[in-house]
């Protein structure tokens, strides 16, 4: 029911319920349908055929009357009507209301109009505003191919039937606020040069495939209650969808938004498509709804995909060619696969209850040779005004920005719940596991990236990003690397929205240890034990530096350490049972030994009383260095000297050597098996 609009001129007076207007000078204050002034009629008409201003508020036209009026209207060379000025407010069109290819001079006023029968506009020309506010078309509506040169403004009107705007050209700024189509609104096609609002519309189903829109588009809280076709369509300005519902599919494949996109809180209850789709400016999805799976790419978006506290219920598929993702706060309930390339990616408070798959896919983006250029384009900083209108370059030869090299990094898992998150290879320098839920259940392979320490004083290992940062802060050691994430942000022209990751808080040690045992026990849980070595000395290590761990436990940690890298380091254990081997060589050989004696003297009794025997021998051989070095070898594996030929330094230098020789063999064992089978 269309809205009534009470009449704010004089209205018939020679026929009871007519609101039309009345004529001028007629006796009986009639409309030209109704007065019996003849003359007051003729000069109606005559001013219609001079090309005058047609005033014919809530007049009543039949089909035959409307014809009549048509041909009495001044005609073109193409014997089309030219109409100046009409106003048509608050009129009724009976039947058919043929104005096809008709010409409105100036402004055009059909607000509050009621067409009964179909109302046809075909490749018309609205010289002026075209005002159809709260107009209502009961057998529907042709604006096909129709050329607005000024304003049109159909803001409420309700199409009962179908509306075809396909084709149609808007100059100036076109207004479908709160209008409602109740059949299929056809907008393939048509051209949007100046803003065009359809903020709180309602349709049946839409298709603006190909549409063009050269200023702002506005679909704030609009309904589809079929399906939204966006099929190829361009958006030059900003495109607002925010809180738009889409009962059935969107389709958006091959779409171009050359300014920014916001679905911000927008609900599909139907499949959404983005495939091939191009983002110039940013795409954001914040808290949007996606019922049905969503299907996103192959891609592209210049600047970030903003996917904040968005809901997926449903498989979510994802190939993207973005600097950023943010899926902050997002619900993955559904599982899915998300491909992205050269991005920045926060995962920050996520929910992913359902296997998802999430690697790096810029080889894969690469084989979309229109996509990966077109985003090296945007990717250019030094591009100026005149270069951005050119054609991106058409072939690989040309060079990368140093962005398309890089590998996609993963920035933060902090209190993310990542049951079902299935890594692949992906940059985890610079992510922070901090606060993740069911951590012992995400699978980081071995092609994933993760930071290593300084060679030169530390054992090659994969760390968090956690524990350089605490190393980094409490220890105030700059040798330890700054993630090579964290220097892509210096040289990225989008940085990661939000808090920056060098600026973000450090866990203790003791907490970071968690980190590391949630990661190890998963990885053994697979049966990787040797995957997962590397996540088995940081949590030992962080123990060894916890304020938490009791005195003599970390006492006993260092040696541990240090002798055998926590039975993961073979060589460490051998260098010392070397050292050992070496000091108790030293020891035997310097005062391991009795001198040796060249006489002995007894004393024997006889008949002539007591006498001594003086015995000489020849000069013994006091053990050498050979000798010591090979009792120190021996002794390790319980094996050494005669004790009698020992001196009292020697017994405890073999005794020591016998207690640690075979605790560092043992060490040296354990840390082979622990790097082949742990």
């Amino acid at each position: 029911m269309h809205q009534q609009h009470e009449p704010d001129w004089t209205t018939c007076q020679a026929e009871d319920g007519c609101s039309g207007v009345h004529l001028e000078n007629a006796h009986d204050q009639g409309c030209v349908f109704h007065t019996e002034d003849d003359d007051a009629r003729k000069r109606w008409w005559h001013k219609l055929g001079r090309g005058e201003p047609l005033d014919a508020r809530g007049l009543t036209f039949t089909s035959e009357q409307l014809d009549q009026l048509l041909k009495r209207a001044p005609q073109d060379d193409q014997d089309s009507p030219r109409i100046t000025e009409p106003d048509f407010r608050a009129a009724t069109f009976q039947g058919e209301a043929r104005f096809v290819r008709a010409t409105f001079q100036g402004g055009a006023g059909f607000a509050g109009a009621t067409f009964t029968g179909f109302a046809g506009f075909n490749w018309a020309t609205f010289q002026g505003d075209a005002e159809f506010d709260g107009a209502t078309f009961e057998g529907g509506a042709g604006f096909v191919e129709a050329t607005f040169e000024g304003g049109a403004e159909f803001a409420a009107a309700t199409f009962e039937g179908g509306a075809e705007f396909d084709g149609a050209t808007f100059t100036g700024r076109a207004k479908f606020g709160e209008a409602t189509f109740q059949g299929h609104a056809g907008f393939a096609g048509a051209t949007f040069t100046g803003d065009a609002e359809f903020d709180w519309a309602t349709f049946e189903g839409a298709g603006f495939d190909w549409a063009t829109f050269q200023g702002d588009a506005g679909f704030v809280r609009a309904t589809f209650q079929g399906g939204a076709g966006f099929a190829g369509a361009t958006f030059t300005e900003f495109a607002r969808f925010d809180w738009a519902t889409f009962q059935r599919g969107a389709e958006f494949d091959g779409a171009t938004f050359k300014g920014d996109a916001g679905f911000n809180s927008a609900t599909f209850q139907g499949d959404a498509g983005f495939g091939e789709a191009t983002f110039q400016g940013g795409a954001g999805f914040a808290a949007a709804t996606f019922g049905r799976s969503a299907y996103f790419g192959p891609m592209l978006a210049a600047e970030s995909v903003d996917l904040t506290g968005a809901t997926f219920p449903a498989r979510l598929d994802l190939q993207a060619a973005t600097p950023v993702l943010q899926l902050r706060r997002a619900r993955i309930l559904g599982g899915g696969h998300l491909r992205v390339g050269w991005a920045h990616i926060d995962l920050t408070e996520a929910e992913i209850v359902e296997p998802c798959i999430l690697e790096d896919a810029a080889h894969l983006l690469r084989d979309q040779n229109h996509l990966w250029e077109r985003f090296a384009w945007h990717l250019e900083p030094e591009r100026d005004d005149e270069a951005e209108s050119q054609t991106p370059p058409s072939n690989n030869s040309q060079p990368l920005p140093q962005a398309l090299t890089w590998t996609s990094s993963l920035e933060s898992l902090q209190r993310a719940t990542v049951t079902g998150l299935v890594l692949g290879a992906i940059d985890l320098t610079a992510c922070r596991f901090a606060g993740a839920h069911d951590l012992d259940q995400l699978r980081v392979p071995h092609a994933a990236e993760l930071e290593r320490p300084p060679s030169r004083l530390f054992a090659s290992r994969r760390v968090l990003a956690e524990e350089i940062v605490w190393r980094q802060r409490e220890w105030k050691r700059r040798d330890w690397p700054v993630n090579r994430s964290w220097q892509r942000l210096k040289l990225d022209p989008f940085k990661v929205q939000g808090a920056a990751i060098e600026n973000g808080e450090s866990p203790s040690p003791s907490e970071i240890a968690e980190l590391y045992r949630a990661l190890r026990t998963g990885r053994e849980a697979r049966g990787d034990e040797p995957g997962a070595a590397d996540f088995y000395y940081g949590e030992m290590e962080m123990r060894r530096h916890s304020s938490l761990t009791p005195r003599w436990e970390r006492v006993i940690l260092f040696f541990y350490w240090a002798l055998s890298g926590y039975a993961l380091r073979a060589s460490r254990a051998l260098f010392a049972l070397a050292m050992v081997i070496v000091v108790g060589w030293a020891t035997l050989g310097l005062f391991g030994y009795q001198d040796p004696s060249l006489t002995s003297r007894e004393t024997l009794s006889g008949r002539a009383g007591p006498y001594e025997v003086v015995l000489e021998a020849a000069e013994p051989t006091k053990p050498g260095w050979n000798d010591a070095f090979w009792a120190s070898l021996e002794s390790v594996v319980f094996r050494g000297p005669q004790q009698g030929a020992l001196t009292t330094p020697g017994r405890i230098t073999v005794n020591l050597l016998r207690f640690f020789g075979p605790v560092l063999l043992a060490f040296a064992v354990l840390s082979v098996r622990g790097r082949v089978k742990r």
